[in-house]
């Protein structure tokens, strides 16, 4: 029996991409018609639904609405790609899930999108967890810059992001039985990135534009004017800025 798959956050980066890739890539095994794609705008409704998917105008903070649309259109896999940091958008998507999975008795799906910047103590996460203390982990410190702020970054490219996304779909289409719950985390990183270079690049190119005054990217004064100019928390900082740190140090 086929799955029907909901993609929240589709109108952005990452989710968009997701079903940019199903549709040009894997539509011998996974239909347009079996395609959801959850916005908050009628602009962004308009925009996707030129793509022949099926598009829910939802709020996901909404419980109610987010578990009569899942269970009316027999959603059995969500793909959450919106905002990580606010959980009162997952949590109505797992209930959901769950009401489906009581109601049908069929096995259902939450594919949750953060970065490794959650698994910082600052974010929660038990220090003990990921704590440097093997000798190789010593080693690599006296060999690393010496400047408080680490210049790289872990990346991947676009491409190798969904590619890694369609392994997991695919999977569970599948019903492969791939690591799930606290042994279900997989990590799209595929190399080191000079953090500098690339925000002078950004900057450059956004010069080019029109879209700022100044091609030089300016430092926050503090964490606190940070937090404030981008309208989040002052914990979460380290959780965005610095999602690419594989490690840190006590």
């Amino acid at each position: 029996m086929s799955q029907n798959i909901l993609i929240t956050g589709a109108a952005g980066y990452i989710g968009g991409s997701i079903i940019a890739d199903i549709l040009s890539k894997h539509s011998d095994e996974i239909d347009k018609s079996q395609v959801f794609a959850s916005v908050r705008s009628d602009e962004q409704s308009k925009a996707l639904s030129n793509l022949g998917i099926k598009v829910l105008e939802l709020d996901l903070a909404d419980e109610q609405a987010v578990i009569n649309e899942v269970s009316s259109h027999s959603i059995s896999i969500v793909v959450h790609t919106a905002s990580s940091i606010d959980p009162t958008l997952a949590l109505p998507l797992i209930n959901a899930l769950a009401k489906q999975k009581e109601t049908n008795g069929k096995p259902t799906h939450f594919i949750h999108t953060s970065a490794l910047g959650a698994f910082y103590p600052k974010s929660g996460w038990p220090s003990t967890v990921n704590k440097d203390t093997d000798a190789v982990f010593e080693t690599e410190k006296q060999l690393a810059d010496s400047n408080p702020l680490r210049k790289s970054l872990q990346a991947v490219h676009i491409t190798d992001l969904t590619a890694l996304y369609w392994q997991i779909i695919h999977a569970v289409l599948h019903d492969e039985g791939i690591p799930s719950g606290k042994e279900g985390y997989y990590f799209g990183v595929a190399h080191d990135m000079d953090m500098w270079e690339f925000m002078e690049h950004l900057a450059y190119v956004m010069k080019t534009r029109g879209l700022v005054s100044e091609a030089q990217p300016d430092i926050f004064p503090s964490d606190g004017f940070a937090a404030e100019a981008i309208g989040i928390p002052v914990q979460f900082l380290d959780t965005i800025f610095k999602s690419g740190q594989v490690a840190h140090t006590n």
